[in-house]
């Protein structure tokens, strides 16, 4: 009998580090746990949480552009 160990996110991560590891297992959230206690869940991070926060930075800096000029 084999045993898959459980992909997981840790909260000192790159959001890109995690993006790239959910596209690579074409899975579509991790759990974020510590890495101290792999067994205290801290929260969840799914792609779509990604691609908002990288949605909200783009519009902010486009914002910011628009201000300047």
């Amino acid at each position: 009998m084999s045993t898959k160990e459980l992909e997981v996110a840790y909260p000192d991560e790159t959001l890109n580090a995690v993006l790239k590891r959910l596209a690579a297992k074409d899975i579509g959230r991790l759990p974020v746990v510590s890495r101290k206690d792999k067994r205290k869940l801290l929260g969840i991070i799914t792609r779509s949480d990604i691609v908002k926060l990288y949605d909200k930075k783009v519009l902010y800096k486009m914002h910011q552009k628009t201000e300047e000029e």
